[in-house]
């Protein structure tokens, strides 16, 4: 969804019973946000220690903030309206991703749980 945001990002028609329905562009951006925190639930259910991945998912998407506040708005001035718009989308996005994800790290860690399976790997 995040390309199709990138490369000219418009509500989407789709045909239904021969009518033709739009879905609006707020609905694709909550759709985007719930599949990733399904993406980011499901590797915490597959590897068994949770709070690593949203750990992980909160690093990508703090860095993916980072970049485009301090390395792309700060060295490039010249932006169409539309570039503009997809970067602060993005941006914003990957700040509340960011915010999600550090919650689920938060609220899922288990003290010592990272010791405890790989301790169980070895011995």
């Amino acid at each position: 969804m995040l390309a199709v945001w990138i490369g000219s990002f418009a509500p989407q028609e789709f045909i239904l019973n021969g009518h033709i329905r739009i879905l609006p562009q707020w609905l694709l951006a909550v759709g985007f946000a719930f599949w990733a925190i399904i993406c980011i639930n499901a590797v915490n259910r597959f590897d068994g220690i949770y709070g690593q991945a949203s750990g992980v998912s909160s690093i990508g998407f703090l860095t993916i903030f980072l970049l485009i506040q301090f390395v792309v708005f700060r060295h490039y001035t010249n932006f169409t309206d539309i570039n503009m718009q997809t970067l602060l989308f993005v941006k914003n996005i990957s700040f509340v991703l960011f915010c999600i994800s550090l919650i689920s790290t938060i609220v899922e860690y288990k003290p010592m749980g990272l010791m405890r399976d790989v301790g169980i790997m070895f011995f």
